[in-house]
This record gives structure tokens, C-alpha cells and sequence, in this order.
């Protein structure tokens, strides 16, 4: 199945019951670095760079999808909520961004 097409699923409890209803677009930055790499000549200095950048956003968005299927075939009880996204700022030069975290009755 496609990046795309996969990221554009509900994630869903076995039991049918939607645990998030936001579908996971696929990376505009992610996109556009594609397309740089389509646009830039063989012989551009920065060529390299740009393929590392990218191979590191693929594997980063990959990295996302696999959380959520994972998410999916979690049995999880109770209330659940699926943050995504997040971004926390810890002081005022610093910001964390957190890609998929659960929140349950239970836990984090």
C-alpha cells in the first residue's frame, strides 16, 4: 500500500471503536524534498545533502506509520485519547516535539 494512502487511515481499536480520528497527513516538508531532489541537477553541490535529508524524513515519517498500526492492533481499554504531533516547550530556547503519545485512564 502507499506512504500516502496508508497515512490517510482512521486508526481504529480492534473492537471497531475509533481511537483517533486524525488521519496522519503525509509530510508537506517531506513532499517538497522530493521534489527538490526531482528538480536539482546530478552534478549540484548540495544534491547529497538534500538525499540524506530526505532519507532521514522517510524514515522518520515510516517510523510514525509503524506506531500506528501498532496502535491499531493495541487492545486498549477505557478512555483513550492519541495526541499527535506535540510540540512542548521546556524553556525559552528550547521546544520538544513529540510524534504520537497515548493517553489512557491508566496512564501515558
Amino acid at each position: 500500500m502507499p506512504i500516502r494512502q496508508r497515512a490517510a487511515q482512521l486508526l481504529s481499536c480492534p473492537q471497531g471503536r475509533v481511537i483517533m480520528e486524525v488521519k496522519r497527513g503525509y509530510p508537506i516538508y517531506l513532499y517538497a524534498l522530493e521534489r527538490m531532489q526531482i528538480r536539482l541537477p546530478e552534478n549540484h553541490p548540495k544534491r547529497q545533502s538534500f538525499a540524506d535529508e530526505l532519507a532521514v524524513a522517510k524514515a522518520g515519517y515510516q517510523g510514525e506509520l509503524e506506531v500506528d498500526r501498532l496502535l491499531r492492533r493495541t487492545k486498549l481499554e477505557g478512555q483513550v485519547k492519541v495526541l499527535k504531533a506535540l510540540e512542548v516547550q521546556m524553556d525559552e530556547e528550547q521546544i520538544i516535539q513529540i510524534d504520537t503519545l497515548v493517553l489512557t485512564t491508566h496512564g501515558i
